[in-house]
């Protein structure tokens, strides 16, 4: 049987997700300028997003039957 969960159990799950996105910085400037402007913040939590590989424009990602 599901419960609901209380306003306080959605809150923290909420920011517990939100945490995970939120530490990520599309820049290496970001995380600075970020890092600057919050001295306390803990460096070892806070990463520049990786860029994927860009995929071949000649190698089709799908085939024909």
């Amino acid at each position: 049987m599901k419960t609901a969960c209380t306003e306080f159990e959605h809150a923290l799950l909420v920011n517990r997700v939100a945490s995970r996105y939120a530490t990520e910085f599309p820049t290496e400037e970001a995380l600075k300028k970020y890092l600057k402007d919050h001295p306390g913040a803990d460096k070892s939590k806070h990463t520049v997003k990786k860029e994927k590989p860009s995929e071949s424009l000649d190698k089709p990602s799908f085939s024909y039957l």
